[in-house]
């Protein structure tokens, strides 16, 4: 049997050496199809089936507190206190506390994310060090124990993986800490979405200068509602995540007149609870819509192959019939042709493996739905990718392969002689082939031209605010500065501002729309007057902007005023709210003169109103937002600096020349154009709208080709016949009637399987199309245009070609 297998391949490498151009052409359209599915995989492995490697991941659950907005939301320190201190089903439970900060070495200041952690979290979640040690018992004791580890990511890109980083001071958010201890390399925390560049204790929360209100907050006082903690724990033995909870649930009821009024818990498995469970449900779905597209793209590959083999086959009948003659059972025949398919198969595969590396590097720029970045992601090739690739190669070798073979290995061998075999171009098998092919296409050109529309829509949405011509860039005062200083360094740098060349207007900001901010609490009435058990609790937005922050960003104030010269330091503090804002806290009431307070300790008397923007999402509703003069707020988080110009990337040197004249203390970062953020919002429908648009053009070529190659095959059969219906009188369009009369059931046939293909597909991406029907009339009629001009020119140029032959000279061959 060994023997036969050697000679069986050794036959299948002499004959595919022997058509390179074959070759060459089904292990590259394999390579697209199986580098595609492994790049996929590899993205589902990452992200849903494997997305953090710890040990016994399957005991280690993360708790969610519901709320009205967010039914996965996070939790104050005093619950997870009380669910730490109780018997439950979770054996041991630690928070974290994840939020931008500054860190500062030397001459170079970064913005960077940070993970507060209690002194339990490195053990409840069985990591190791990859250098140094990991925080631990006594870290977390008092505010006194400044120090830091550090992720294998941040210790390689900007400390440049230098041993010598243990020991080392650095400063984070305004505090001097000491580097104890660099994370493992594929450790980065239990989130996907927001993996932490370094982990601190939590102890260091109320000395850290966090920006803005923030910096107000003690987090960690029982008396403080603000619930910004991720809760983590591992469950006992024998305890399932029902049980623990059930217990969880039962002892926050028991602790409500201490804890107050809380939601409910949802205990979930800590690889959910890696990726935005709020958002799950999208990047769920767009995981599927990825594997449909791209399990579409293979099978469209197959079909292509298969029609490929056929056509291959019947040139080969007469050395198949030759070898029929001389002994060779059909079982040997068929087998032999299925090496040689396995053979194309393997040559595929390790090919795809390599084109899905390359894929996925052209991917790491987008993000995922959940703001899950590719880029972040510990992506390549596994053990489990490589059996997923292997299998995948197995499958598509019987799925192109084992038809063709089974029917080129029964052959009438006295026909095959006389050179009397001959099989029409337009039989049921190719028929049926090339009808699944036009299906394909149709469907993904479909789905290629609703995301495009529905991109272009999301574009065109009304933001509340005007986006074009407006240049940002962000910067980090000192971060020992005083808060008059740095307010009057952002007044002298706006001055510089306006006065350059072509600056039509500037304003400087703590937040810009469809940017990350923080809620925080605030409540109706001003500080003191209201009893705590009255007190109604709103979580709202807020931002310090400078006054021409509106007319910069083209916001309109409906009701009393903006800001002016008179709102100064030494003056009673003052807000703006949002429509939704108003509505929350005074609803059917004019909020001008009103007040709000902040955690009943900061008074803010209401001034005006402005229309509703996107803040944080196009699809944003009803979200409260408040804007206090940037004067009166401290300036110690991020500041950005807009501007409305003529030209915006011109704007964002002029920007950057008053900061590093004005303010040469401060630290420059990310200039950008607004548009580019507000792209960046709409990545899911871009990156569908880039793939399906590729994988359609795919299919398109890979159709086309099949389509040309069983036409041109049917022509050079029919030689002969057209050459003699030729000299006797027919007309070329004659002949090309007949021709297009046999492709057009096959073509007919896929278009209305495509058709209810593309339905089907519409509606499962419905929940990403935005302000379009998922049976959008243009879309489908684009697809059906596309796939009609492809399959034409496909049968129309071997078919022009064929008409130009001399007939005597096809009569003759014959």
């Amino acid at each position: 049997m060994i023997g036969n297998v050697r000679s069986d391949v050794r036959y299948a490498l002499r004959s595919l050496v022997r058509r390179p151009t074959f070759f060459l052409a089904v292990v590259g359209t394999l390579a697209l199809g199986i580098g595609a599915n492994t790049a996929v995989f590899s993205l589902i492995d990452a992200v849903v089936l494997r997305p953090l490697a710890l040990e016994h991941v399957d005991r280690l659950v993360t708790l969610f507190e519901s709320a009205t907005r967010n039914p996965y939301g996070a939790s104050a320190f005093s619950t997870f206190r009380t669910i730490r201190e109780r018997d439950t089903g979770i054996q041991e439970s630690a928070a974290i506390f994840t939020t931008s900060v500054w860190v500062a070495d030397a001459d170079a200041v970064e913005e960077h994310t940070a993970a507060l952690v209690t002194d339990n979290y490195f053990r409840i979640l069985g990591v190791r060090a990859g250098r140094g040690r990991l925080l631990g018992p006594g870290d977390t004791a008092s505010a006194a124990s400044r120090v830091a580890v550090i992720s294998h990511r941040l210790w390689t890109t900007r400390f440049g993986a230098n041993a010598a980083i243990l020991g080392r001071p650095i400063k984070v958010a305004g505090q001097t800490v000491s580097v104890v201890g660099v994370a493992a390399e594929r450790f980065d925390g239990t989130s996907l979405v927001s993996p932490p560049d370094l982990w601190l204790p939590v102890s260091l929360v109320p000395s850290l200068q966090l920006g803005g209100l923030m910096s107000r907050l003690n987090i960690l006082d029982a008396s403080t509602d603000v619930r910004v903690f991720t809760i983590i724990g591992r469950l006992r033995p024998g305890a399932s995540i029902a049980t623990a909870e059930r217990d969880v649930n039962s002892v926050v009821s028991s602790a409500a007149e201490v804890l107050g009024a809380r939601g409910h818990f949802i205990v979930v498995p800590i690889n959910q609870g890696a990726t935005s469970l709020r958002d799950r449900a999208d990047l769920l779905r767009f995981m599927r819509l990825l594997f449909s597209v791209v399990a579409a793209t293979l099978l469209l590959a197959c079909l292509n192959i298969a029609n490929l083999l056929f056509v291959r086959g019947k040139e080969r009948a007469k050395e198949i019939g030759v070898r029929a003659a001389l002994g060779a059972g059909s079982g040997r025949l068929a087998r032999e042709l299925m090496t040689e398919s396995v053979l194309l198969a393997t040559a595929g595969g390790i090919a795809g493996l390599i084109a899905g590396e390359l894929a996925l590097r052209l991917l790491s720029a987008f993000a995922l739905p959940g703001g899950v970045t590719i880029e972040q992601l510990h992506l390549g090739v596994n053990g489990r990718v490589l059996a997923f690739t292997a299998g995948l190669s197995v499958l598509t070798a019987v799925a192109f392969g084992l038809l063709p073979a089974l029917h080129g290995s029964r052959v009438n061998v006295v026909s095959v002689i006389r050179d009397e075999a001959f099989a029409s171009a337009s039989s049921p098998g190719r028929g049926a082939l090339l009808a699944l092919q036009v299906a394909i296409s149709l469907v993904l050109l479909v789905a290629a031209a609703l995301m495009v529309r529905s991109l272009r829509r999301g574009l065109e949405t009304d933001l509340g605010f005007d986006p074009s011509h407006l240049a940002a860039v962000s910067v980090q005062p000192q971060l020992d500065g005083r808060q008059a200083d740095n307010a009057r360094l952002a007044d002298e740098v706006l001055r510089v501002v306006r006065a350059s060349p072509g600056i039509q207007s500037a304003a400087a900001t703590s937040h810009l729309p469809l940017g990350p901010s923080r809620a925080l609490p605030f409540a109706p009435g001003a500080a003191g007057t209201v009893p705590a058990a009255a007190r109604r609790t709103v979580m709202l937005y807020l931002a310090s902007v400078s006054p021409d922050y509106f007319r910069v960003l083209g916001v309109p104030v409906v009701q009393g005023r903006g800001f002016g010269g008179e709102d100064r330091t030494d003056a009673s503090r003052v807000v703006v709210l949002n429509e939704s804002a108003a509505q929350s806290f005074f609803p059917g009431e004019s909020p001008i003169g009103k007040q709000i307070n902040f955690l009943d300790d900061r008074t803010y008397t209401v001034v005006g109103v402005v229309r509703d923007t996107k803040y944080v999402s196009l699809q944003d509703r009803s979200v409260a937002f408040a804007f206090a003069p940037l004067a009166q707020e401290e300036v110690r988080g991020t500041l950005m600096f807009v501007v409305r110009a003529d030209e915006p990337h011109v704007a964002l040197r002029a920007v950057q020349n008053a900061v590093t004249s004005m303010a040469p203390a401060w630290k420059l970062m990310r200039p950008r154009v607004v548009r580019d953020q507000v792209n960046a919002v709409l990545m899911p429908q871009r990156v569908g709208a880039v793939l399906l648009s590729v994988f359609a053009f795919v299919a398109l070529v890979v159709s086309g080709v099949g389509i040309y190659g069983t036409v041109a095959y049917a022509m050079e059969r029919r030689r002969s016949e057209i050459g003699v219906r030729m000299a006797l009188g027919a007309q070329s369009f004659d002949v090309l009637r007949l021709v297009l009369r046999e492709f057009s059931s096959a073509l007919a046939a896929g278009l209305a399987l495509g058709l209810v293909g593309g339905a089907v597909a519409a509606k499962l991406l419905s929940h990403f199309l935005y302000q379009i029907d998922p049976l959008d009339l243009p879309s489908f009629s684009a697809g059906i245009c596309g796939v009609l001009i492809a399959a034409m020119t496909a049968v129309l140029v071997p078919s022009a070609r064929a008409l130009n032959v001399d007939p005597v000279c096809a009569m003759r061959s014959q």
